[in-house]
């Protein structure tokens, strides 16, 4: 009887020699937080999975509905894509669940580009049932890797080869979009968002730069603008100088929607006119940016198409208990319809 009216904090914490203090602080994910060692946390983990014991932010979600297969989904966002992208994702999210009729519940975390380390004591089963991580730097993706298969882990947008992930292929994107202005005639080339922090940013310019070697178009080192998406005075220093020079660009190639709109606002600056005096390729699209410039060409990235990838493949791994990594491909259309032809 006296065992039985142990509370399981304390019997986990008499099993292993420690104070429920520890104990409740690891099954709350606050283990790297407050310095105890992985060797620790991880010994607490093994104890309560025995007796299956869930903490109570774990067990509320799924004591209302266990039947129903409940889930807890974390979701880590990357501090970099504070945008629309991310009320599109979850909108996406929303809507595909309401289909579906699944029953989950969603837990925001946002993380700062390559510190998702930071967080490594959250991706427990402890915490969540699955985790979807959207922009991951390619260090975050190498921690993510290492962390085994404790949970489901999803990445959006990436394509690591030991992980599971809805991805596009970056680099044959790349390709594409240097080619289609290549058909264009174009071969004056400047790139905005060379510093792109993100796994799939840097492997599509990777393909971009081989596509246009191919092709025998070079692109001069002070047309590979290192910009970030936030900072419009470098911008506008970056088109004027382009723009002033003897032959300047004929196009224009965009890395991220999120620089698009600097880059509008100082070709207007310029009197530049797109798609008119310049072609402008842009990977991605944006309410701003279409109303800036809707003769824009861009490639047409639906995030809620990302979210619906995602949770279901974080779905299919749930169900199934795969441990195996799972790959999902999308395929971005490009819409290039107003993209203007090289003069000349």
């Amino acid at each position: 009887m006296k065992a039985s009216s142990t509370s399981p904090l304390k019997q986990i914490a008499e099993s292993l020699h420690l104070s429920q203090s520890t104990v409740s602080i690891v099954l709350n994910g606050r283990g790297d937080e407050l310095r105890i060692s992985e060797a620790t946390q991880k010994r607490v983990r093994e104890a309560a999975r025995s007796i299956d014991y869930r903490p109570n932010i774990y067990a509320r979600r799924l004591r209302k509905s266990s039947e129903n297969n409940a889930r807890v989904v974390g979701i880590f966002w990357s501090s970099l894509f504070l945008d629309e992208s991310m009320g599109r994702f979850f909108r996406g999210a929303t809507n595909y669940v309401e289909e579906k009729q699944l029953n989950c519940d969603f837990i925001i975390r946002f993380f700062l580009p390559g510190k998702l380390q930071a967080q490594r004591d959250q991706f427990t089963s402890w915490q969540f049932s699955s985790v979807i991580v959207s922009g991951a730097s390619g260090e975050d993706v190498e921690f993510l890797s290492s962390l085994g298969n404790e949970i489901p882990i999803v990445v959006a947008n990436d394509s690591s080869a030991n992980i599971s992930g809805i991805s596009i292929d970056h680099y044959q994107l790349g390709k594409r979009c240097a080619q289609t202005l290549i058909d264009y005639g174009h071969r004056r080339i400047a790139v905005v968002g060379v510093d792109a922090r993100s796994a799939g940013s840097s492997i599509r310019l990777a393909g971009f730069l081989d596509s246009c070697r191919e092709n025998r178009v070079d692109i001069p080192d002070e047309w590979m603008a290192a910009i970030r998406p936030d900072d419009g005075e470098a911008c506008r220093q970056y088109i004027t100088s382009l723009f002033t020079a003897f032959q300047p660009p004929t196009a224009l190639f965009v890395l991220r929607d999120t620089s698009a709109v600097n880059v509008i606002l100082a070709m207007r600056e310029q009197g530049i006119r797109i798609n008119e005096d310049c072609a402008l390729l842009v990977h991605g699209v944006n309410k701003t940016m279409q109303v800036l410039a809707p003769n824009a060409a861009y490639v047409d990235i639906t995030m809620e198409e990302f979210a619906h990838f995602s949770i279901d493949l974080a779905v299919t791994l749930m169900n199934n208990n795969i441990t195996t990594p799972l790959k999902r491909i999308m395929t971005p259309k490009l819409q290039i319809a107003t993209l203007m032809r090289a003069k000349g």
